[in-house]
């Protein structure tokens, strides 16, 4: 199990103004139901958010991926 990307999207809104969110909540519901793959999903964070709220949110959510690995068998 790992991150999910609602968690990811979340966090990133957090980090933009307001009028990015729809943007990024069509990109949520264009991941819903399918395999995403990570690196085009990360150009298209960046597309829309930028950069550097991508970075801020991925740190944010540090303790929540450490969590997860520390959970996961071995």
């Amino acid at each position: 199990m790992g991150l999910s990307i609602a968690a990811l999207i979340r966090a990133v809104k957090s980090f933009v103004p307001h009028g990015k969110h729809a943007a990024l909540e069509q990109l949520l519901q264009s991941c819903m139901g399918r395999r995403v793959d990570k690196q085009q999903l990360k150009l298209e964070l960046v597309e829309i958010a930028g950069r550097d709220a991508v970075r801020r949110a991925l740190e944010a959510l540090v303790p929540a991926i450490r969590e997860l690995a520390r959970r996961a068998p071995t």
